[in-house]
């Protein structure tokens, strides 16, 4: 339940600092990972699972979305569809190991 809680913090807090798919502007993913891995020290998940599920949000994030999509979600003008397939792509591929 926490990651879940991760999962949401990152992306719905984050978005501003998302770029481009699949190439980032120098800084911007790291920054991304960073704010995603400060977020989660709220919801309690320990240091190294928050980097590992923050690096796994920005890897989804790289794969599925063009820059135009990513410009959508910079200006606050993404589409419920688009959110819906950001999380899902998500929750799949950053599904914790148990």
């Amino acid at each position: 339940m926490r990651l879940l809680s991760l999962v949401s913090v990152s992306i719905f807090t984050l978005l501003p600092v998302l770029a481009n798919a699949g190439e980032w502007p120098a800084g911007q993913r790291s920054k991304f990972v960073d704010t995603c891995v400060n977020a989660a020290k709220s919801t309690k998940v320990d240091p190294a699972t928050a980097k590992t599920s923050c690096e796994c949000n920005a890897g989804v994030i790289d794969k599925t979305f063009t820059t135009k999509e990513i410009e959508m979600f910079n200006a606050g003008t993404a589409t419920p569809a688009m959110t819906n397939r950001m999380l899902s792509g998500i929750s799949v591929a950053c599904k914790p190991k148990k």
